[in-house]
């Protein structure tokens, strides 16, 4: 008899319940390293300093954290043996297959402070993204560990993406925001919450225990 698969809000629990406690581990791990000469005191200042490019540094040890953090997951996809996979497709990274489904996901990882951007993309892609965004939310300590962590899911994000963000805008970056009155119900969180304020919705991470 064939179990039954799990639902893609029981896979974004497993990974939600997970993944920071994994990815600190991973992290405490790498700091111990077995160099004979250098001693990594400071993950992230380590990081940095091999960066020639001022503008890049904090950018460089978020996008180190966000290949620990996709390491970390398809562990807990492979160890929880989820219905998820990965996708050769524009605008996404991974794809339920669970239940008979098919829904592509676009996963972001950002270190954002609270308020009313939930994730950062490329400004130049925003005919091609998914109508779910997997956004996970992290804030780092100086040991380098994850101390605040927020999962969460918004649907439609298609329209979003495009309709928010301004193509003619000097900078790169487009955000992902959910409007106030308009936006709430396609927002879930897994951990950390959502208040309103004034005309965007604000995401507030949680404290790692």
């Amino acid at each position: 008899m064939k179990l039954r698969e799990k639902s893609l809000d029981e896979c974004i629990t497993i990974i939600d319940r997970e993944l920071p406690a994994r990815v600190n581990l991973v992290v405490e791990h790498l700091k111990n390293i077995p160099l004979k000469h250098i001693k990594v005191g400071n993950l992230n200042e380590l990081v940095k300093q091999q960066e020639n490019d001022t503008r890049q540094k904090t950018q460089s040890s978020t996008k180190m954290l966000q290949v620990y953090i996709n390491l970390c997951m398809t562990d807990i996809v492979i160890e929880y043996n989820l219905p998820i996979t990965g996708i050769d497709k524009k605008g996404a990274d991974v794809k339920y297959i669970g239940n008979g489904q098919e829904i592509p996901i676009e996963i972001k990882c950002s270190a954002q402070k609270d308020g009313a951007i939930a994730c950062i993309g490329n400004l130049k892609v925003l005919d091609s993204k998914s109508d779910l965004t997997l956004a996970l939310r992290f804030a780092v300590g100086n040991d380098d560990r994850i101390t605040h962590w927020q999962t969460v899911t918004i649907d439609d994000s298609n329209r979003k993406w495009r309709e928010y963000n301004n193509p003619e805008n000097n900078s790169n970056f487009s955000h992902l925001s959910c409007r106030l009155g308009l936006d709430e119900n396609d927002i879930k969180c897994y951990s950390g919450s959502v208040k309103p304020a004034r005309e965007w919705v604000h995401f507030i991470k949680a404290p790692v225990a």
